[in-house]
C-alpha cells in the first residue's frame, strides 16, 4: 500500500479493517483463485473459511489487491461506490471525485498493472439496487481488473456475459478440508498431532467443515493426546461445540418454520421431497428444500433440487436437539416412522440405520436378514462407524462383511480377511458363504495367497506383481475390471503406450465390475483407472493437481481411505515432497498398510533421485520389503532406480548395481526397467553416446519419459542426437582441451553461501548481485530446472525482452566466472533446459541443504523403525548440517523466505526430538545441548523450551532453569501469552 494515499472527500465512514492472514494456507484454493479469470467466485455457507482464503490471496499477491467487506448499507448504490473508492484509493489507483462511477472507471483504466477487487460478505447486498451498480463495475472496467466475491449464496449477477469471460467458482465442496489437510493443520498449524485413525473419524464426523474444526480445537486445547481422541470419539454423538455456532450463524436467520422442517427431517441421511411429505404428511417440501439451499442453510444438492444433504454436523446437531426436543421415547418413534418411510421405498441401508437409531435392533436384524446383500452391494462409504455396536457386527454376517470390505479398501488387508473369516462362520447360506469365501480369497491374494490368473482380473494383477508382467494367460472377459488389469499389466512392465487404450476405456466408463473387495460400492474400479492416469501424467511431467484432489475427495465419499492415501502419494511424487512422501509411508504401516506403504516409500525413492539423494541402504530396504511381499517386478523397478542413483552419482559399487537390476529386469521380464538400466551402464561403456542414443530409443517406443538430466550425469550430458556434450564443469587446458573428468562441486547455503570447485572457492565479488541471486535461486532447487518466468522476477521493473536479456546475461556471467580459462560457455554447471535453467552438479559433489533434508528423511524412517540409535544419528547429521539461516545474502527476498522459515522450523523440530530422545535415555548434558540449539535456531520454539527447562531441573542446575524460565517468559511475553506457561511441567 502506497505510504501516502488520498481520502475519499465523503462517503461512508470507517470500513472493517483489512483482516491479517490467518489459518492454513491451502495451495490447492489458492491455485484456483489465481487462475486467470475476470470473476472469481467463492459461495459457501458459513464458517467454511472464505474470508480466510481471500486474505491469504491478498498476501500472496501482496499488491494490487483492495479490499471491501460490504455491509447493509451497500445495498445504496452511491454508498456501495463511496465504499468502493475508498478501497481502491487504498491501492494508489488514481481516482478523482469519490463515488462516481465513471471516475472510478477512468481510474482504473489509468492503473498500470493488475488489480484485482476482493468483495467479502457479498451476500448482503444480492438482489438489491448495490449489486447491480457493482456488476456495472465489473462489467465497465479495463482487461487489467477482475473481482473475488466470496457470498454465502450465489449472487444474482447476470454470469452469460460476455464481458465478465467464463467465472472460476469455489464452491463449499473445494473448501472442506480433506483428510490431510485435516492432518497438517492439527500436526503443523496447531501443533497438537493426532494419529490417523482420529484424523479420518474427525475429518468424517465433521465432513470437513472448517468452523468445526476450530471449535473441536479450542475446545481440546493444550489436553492430553488421550483426552483429544475421546473427543474425536464423542463426535459420533454429535458436535455439541458447534451447538452456539450453528444457532447463531445459521439457524437463527431461518424462519421458524424452516427450523422446524430440517430439525423433523434430519433423520434422513439423503432428504427427497417425497421422502418429507411423507414423514410429514404435508406436500410443500420442495419448496422448503429449494428455499433452504438458497438461504445457503448447510443444505446442498449434487443433482439439481432431486436429492438433497445437511451438513454432517448439522444433521447430528439437529438429531441431538430433536431428542431433546421431542424426548428420547416420541424420538424413537419418529425414527421408526422414517425407517417405515425409508425401507417402503427400499433404501434398505438407510432404514437399517434409522432402526438402529432408533434402538430397534430386533427390527434391524430382521431387515438385514432378508436385504443384508442388497444393503452392502449398494452402500458406499463408512456409514455404518457411528451407529453399529460392535456385538452386533460381531454376530450379523452382513455387518461383518461389510465391515471387511471397509477395511479391504482402506488397505488393512490382515484385518479385512480376519472380518470375512467370521462373517463365513456366521452365514447359514451356503451360497452366501462362498461368496464372502471369494471375496477374501482376493483379498489373501496380497497378504499370503497364491494367485490364479484363469479366475478374476485381481489376480491378473497380483500375478504381474509377483513376476513377468505380461505372461499371464489372456483372459476374455471385457469388464473395467479386465480392461484395468491390462492396464496395469501393460504399467508394470514400462510400457506406457500400450497401458494408454485399456486405460481410455475404463475412464470413459461409469459402471463398477460387480461386487467385491477391490470394487465395492460406486465406481472403485473407475477410481483406481483414473489413479494410473495421474500417475502416467506425472511421469510425463504434466501437473494433476486438480484431479488428483478430485480423486482423494471422490475416494474420500467412498470410504476408501487405501485411495485418498496414494492420491496424497502421488501429490508427493509430483511436488518431490520427500517429507510428505515418508509421512504417508509411516502413515501406511502405522495403520497395517504394507502395500501403500511399500509404494510410498517408493515414491520418496524415485523423488530422492532428482534431489541426487541416495541415503545408504533405502534401495536394498525397500528391495527386501518387496521380497518379503513376494514383489519380483517391484523390486525389479526398485533395483534399477538403485542403479540409476549409483550411475549418477559416479558410486564406487555403481557397476554392481548395474549388474544387479540387469539381472532383476530381465528375470521379471521388465522392458521399461532394462531400458533404464541400459542407461545406467552407458557411463561404462566404450561408446557410451551410443548406449545412451540405443536406451533412449527403447524408452520411447515404450512410451517412458526420458529422464534427460539423469542421462546427463550418467554419460557427461549426451545430448539429443546422441553424441558426447562437453561435461559439466570440466576443467581446461589453457588451449581449450578438455582436461580431466568432472571437478567435484561443494555448495553451501546454511547460515551463508559458499561455492567451491575443485576445491577452489569461488569469489561472488565481481558478479552483479542479481546474477548471484539467479545463481542462488538455481542452487536452492537444484538439480531441478527452474522456469525463466520464476528467475525473470529477480528484475520486476523491466518489461519482457529486457528482462529476458538480463537473465540471460547473468547466465553468461556465472558461467564464465566457473570456467574463467575456457572458451564462452565452457561451465555447464549452468543448464539450459526449454524454458528454464537448472543447476546440474558433477559426480561426487555435495549440497548442505540435500544433505540437511536427506538426515530429516533418514530419522523419520529410524523412528517408524523404532530405531532408536539410527534416529539419533540421523537428527545429530541434520542439526550439524543447519548452521544458520538459509541464504542470508539474500535477505527478505520472496521467494526464498517460505523455504527459510520451513527449514528453520524443521531444524528446531530435530533439535527438539534429539533433546527428548537424549533424556529419555538419561543423557541430560546432550539433552540440554540439544534443547539450547533449538531455541537458538528458534527463539519461538515452545518444546525446545520446555525441554531445556526441564533437562536443567532434571540436571539440578537450578540456576540455569530459572534463568531458561525468565528468558521463556520474555519470549511468551513478546508474543502476548501469558507469562504463567513459562513454568512448564517435565516434558520427558
Amino acid at each position: 500500500m502506497a505510504a501516502a494515499v488520498p481520502q475519499p472527500r465523503s462517503g461512508p465512514g470507517p470500513r472493517p479493517p483489512w483482516p491479517t492472514e490467518a489459518g492454513l494456507r491451502r495451495g490447492r484454493l489458492l491455485d484456483l483463485l489465481q487462475r486467470p479469470a475476470r470473476l472469481v467466485l467463492v459461495v459457501a455457507p458459513a464458517g467454511y473459511g472464505k474470508t480466510t482464503l481471500l486474505t491469504q490471496l491478498a498476501a500472496v499477491r501482496r499488491t494490487g489487491v483492495a479490499w471491501l467487506r460490504v455491509t447493509h448499507e451497500d445495498t445504496d448504490p452511491g454508498h456501495l461506490l463511496h465504499s468502493l473508492s475508498d478501497a481502491l484509493l487504498r491501492t494508489g489507483t488514481p481516482i478523482g471525485r469519490t463515488g462516481d462511477r465513471e471516475d472510478l472507471l477512468r481510474g482504473l483504466e489509468r492503473t498500470p498493472e493488475q488489480l484485482t477487487l476482493v468483495v467479502d460478505d457479498t451476500q448482503l447486498i444480492i438482489g438489491s439496487p448495490g449489486e447491480a451498480e457493482l456488476e456495472r463495475l465489473l462489467t465497465g472496467g479495463p482487461p487489467s481488473f477482475s473481482a473475488v466475491l466470496a457470498s454465502r449464496r450465489m449472487p444474482a449477477l447476470n454470469l452469460c456475459r460476455a464481458e465478465l469471460g467464463q467465472p472460476v467458482v469455489v464452491s463449499g465442496d473445494h473448501l472442506r478440508f480433506r483428510s490431510w489437510e485435516v492432518e497438517e493443520l492439527f500436526r503443523d498449524f496447531y501443533g497438537e498431532p493426532l494419529p490417523p485413525d482420529d484424523i479420518a473419524a474427525l475429518t468424517r464426523r465433521t465432513d470437513g467443515w472448517a468452523a468445526c474444526l476450530q471449535l473441536f480445537h479450542l475446545s481440546t486445547l493444550s489436553r492430553p493426546l488421550v483426552e483429544r481422541r475421546r473427543a474425536v470419539a464423542a463426535l459420533a454423538g454429535g458436535a455439541r461445540l458447534a451447538r452456539t455456532y450453528l444457532a447463531r450463524t445459521v439457524l437463527d436467520e431461518l424462519p421458524a418454520h424452516l427450523r422446524d422442517f430440517l430439525a423433523r427431517t434430519s433423520v434422513f441421511e439423503v432428504v427427497t421431497a417425497a421422502r418429507c411429505d411423507q414423514l410429514l404428511g404435508t406436500t410443500g417440501s420442495q419448496a422448503d428444500l429449494d428455499q433452504l439451499e438458497h438461504l445457503g442453510a448447510l443444505t446442498s444438492s449434487d443433482d439439481d433440487g432431486r436429492t438433497f444433504r445437511y451438513h454432517e454436523v448439522l444433521r447430528r446437531h439437529l438429531e441431538s436437539a430433536l431428542r431433546e426436543r421431542l424426548g428420547a421415547e416420541e424420538a424413537d418413534c419418529w425414527y421408526g416412522r422414517a425407517a417405515e418411510v425409508l425401507e417402503a421405498e427400499g433404501a434398505s441401508g438407510e432404514a437399517v440405520r434409522a432402526c438402529l437409531r432408533a434402538g430397534r435392533w430386533d427390527r434391524a436384524t430382521q431387515l438385514l436378514r432378508r436385504a443384508g446383500r442388497q444393503v452392502i452391494d449398494t452402500e458406499a462409504g463408512p456409514r455404518w462407524d457411528d451407529v453399529l455396536p460392535a456385538e452386533l457386527v460381531d454376530e450379523d454376517p452382513w455387518l461383518s462383511t461389510a465391515v471387511a470390505r471397509r477395511l479391504a479398501v482402506s488397505g488393512r488387508l490382515q484385518a479385512a480377511a480376519g472380518r470375512y473369516r467370521r462373517a463365513e462362520q456366521l452365514f447359514p447360506d451356503p451360497v452366501d458363504r462362498q461368496r464372502t469365501s471369494r471375496e477374501r480369497r482376493l483379498v489373501e491374494l496380497w497378504t499370503d495367497g497364491r494367485p490364479q490368473p484363469h479366475l478374476h482380473w485381481l489376480d491378473r494383477v497380483r500375478d504381474a506383481v509377483a513376476r513377468s508382467p505380461g505372461a499371464s494367460p489372456a483372459v476374455p472377459g471385457r469388464g473395467p475390471g479386465d480392461r484395468l488389469a491390462a492396464a496395469m499389466t501393460a504399467l508394470l512392465r514400462g510400457d506406457l503406450a500400450a497401458a494408454g487404450g485399456p486405460l481410455q476405456e475404463v475412464l470413459s466408463e461409469a459402471w463398477d465390475d460387480g461386487p467385491g473387495p477391490a470394487s465395492s460400492g460406486q465406481g472403485l474400479v473407475h477410481l483406481g483407472a483414473r489413479l494410473l492416469h495421474a500417475l502416467v501424467a506425472v511421469a510425463a511431467g504434466a501437473s494433476v493437481d486438480v484431479e488428483v484432489d478430485r480423486i482423494a475427495a471422490d475416494a474420500e465419499r467412498l470410504g476408501a481411505t487405501w485411495f485418498v492415501r496414494q492420491a496424497r502419494v502421488l501429490r508427493g511424487l509430483q511436488s518431490r515432497d520427500r517429507d510428505q512422501l515418508t509421512r504417508i509411508g509411516a502413515e501406511c504401516r502405522a495403520v497395517g498398510d504394507d502395500w501403500g506403504g511399500l509404494l510410498a516409500d517408493g515414491a520418496g525413492a524415485v523423488a530422492g533421485l532428482t534431489h541426487g539423494w541416495s541415503p545408504p541402504g533405502l534401495f536394498e530396504e525397500l528391495a527386501g520389503r518387496c521380497d518379503e511381499r513376494g514383489a519380483g517386478t517391484l523390486r525389479a523397478w526398485i533395483l534399477t532406480l538403485a542403479a540409476l542413483g549409483a550411475a549418477a552419482h559416479g558410486a564406487a559399487d555403481a557397476a554392481a548395481a548395474v549388474r544387479r537390476a540387469d539381472a532383476a529386469s530381465r528375470a521379471a521380464g521388465v522392458r521399461g526397467a532394462q531400458a533404464l538400466v541400459a542407461l545406467a551402464g552407458a557411463g561404462t561403456e566404450r561408446d557410451p553416446g551410443r548406449a545412451v542414443a540405443e536406451a533412449r530409443a527403447a524408452a520411447v517406443r515404450l512410451g517412458i519419459p526420458w529422464p534427460e538430466w539423469l542421462a546427463a550425469r550418467v554419460a557427461g550430458h549426451v545430448g539429443a542426437g546422441g553424441s558426447p556434450a562437453v561435461a559439466t564443469a570440466a576443467v581446461r587446458q589453457r588451449d581449450g582441451t578438455e582436461h580431466g573428468r568432472t571437478a567435484p562441486v561443494e555448495l553451501r547455503c546454511l547460515g551463508s553461501f559458499e561455492l567451491s570447485v575443485a576445491g577452489r572457492v569461488v569469489d561472488w565479488s565481481g558478479v552483479r548481485p542479481r546474477a548471484a541471486s539467479a545463481f542462488r535461486l538455481l542452487a536452492l532447487h537444484t538439480p531441478r530446472t527452474v522456469h525463466r518466468d520464476t528467475l525473470l522476477q529477480l528484475w520486476p521493473g523491466r518489461a519482457g525482452e529486457q528482462a529476458t536479456h538480463s537473465l540471460q546475461v547473468a547466465v553468461s556471467s556465472v558461467r564464465s566466472l566457473l570456467a574463467p580459462d575456457g572458451p564462452r560457455g565452457a561451465s555447464r554447471l549452468v543448464e539450459r533446459r526449454g524454458e528454464g535453467y537448472a543447476l546440474v552438479l558433477p559426480p561426487g559433489s555435495t549440497v548442505d541443504v540435500v544433505a540437511f533434508d536427506t538426515a530429516l528423511s533418514e530419522a523419520e524412517r529410524a523412528r517408524a523403525g523404532r530405531r532408536r540409535p539410527e534416529e539419533v544419528a540421523a537428527l545429530r547429521r541434520a542439526v550439524a548440517q543447519y548452521r544458520g539461516e538459509l541464504l542470508p545474502e539474500e535477505g527478505a527476498a520472496e521467494w526464498v523466505v517460505r523455504e527459510r522459515d520451513r527449514m528453520r522450523v524443521r531444524a528446531a523440530r530435530a533439535c527438539a526430538r534429539l533433546a527428548g530422545l537424549h533424556l529419555a535415555a538419561g543423557e541430560l548434558a546432550a539433552g540440554v545441548t540439544a534443547a539450547r540449539r533449538g531455541v537458538e535456531i528458534d527463539p519461538f520454539a515452545d518444546e525446545s523450551w520446555r525441554l531445556l527447562i526441564s533437562a536443567y531441573d532434571r540436571h539440578g542446575d537450578s540456576a540455569a532453569a530459572a534463568r531458561a524460565r525468565r528468558e521463556y517468559a520474555e519470549v511468551l511475553d513478546d508474543l502476548g501469552v501469558p507469562a504463567a506457561r513459562a513454568s512448564p511441567s517435565p516434558a520427558v
